[in-house]
């Protein structure tokens, strides 16, 4: 198969790829429930993440730790599900992405995971928070554009 008739790149591309796939890394760790509880947020399903998430979150921040020491560019990533407990809807998703993404993201963390953090010295810039709904329209969108070509 000729992968640069087919997707528009050849071999030399695609090692660069796997090159920075490599050297950037992204590590999945401590996805929680957020809800929205009296004006404020709480995390996992009884206002706490679960002893699993926490643990994973640790896991993490171990992996993370490691990759750092090793001069690799390495990030956190929280994933929250925002499905079910948020109350304002899609309005109140739109505007907690908005703040995630211009940097005010502590709210957003649970104090577990923030504990863990600060005991490592981490800096809240190498965490990437994610909302489930937004990564479910961006794969309902992926699927859509690939259906359609």
């Amino acid at each position: 198969m000729d992968l640069h008739k087919k997707y528009g790149i050849g071999m030399n591309e695609i090692i660069n790829i796997c090159s920075a796939l490599r050297d950037n890394i992204i590590i999945d760790c401590g996805h929680t429930l957020i809800s929205t509880n009296n004006k404020s947020y709480s995390f996992g399903k009884n206002g706490t993440p679960s002893p699993g998430e926490i643990e994973s979150f640790r896991y993490g921040i171990k992996i993370f730790k490691t990759l750092k020491n090793s001069n690799k560019n390495a990030r956190i990533n929280l994933y929250l599900s925002d499905l079910v407990g948020i109350r304002g809807g899609n309005k109140e998703r739109r505007c907690i992405y908005a703040e995630i993404h211009d940097g005010n993201k502590e709210k957003y963390i649970p104090k577990q995971y923030i504990e863990l953090l600060d005991a490592e010295d981490i800096d809240y810039n190498d965490i990437l928070i994610n909302l489930q709904s937004k990564g479910n329209t961006v794969f309902k969108k992926t699927i859509k554009k690939s259906v359609t070509t």
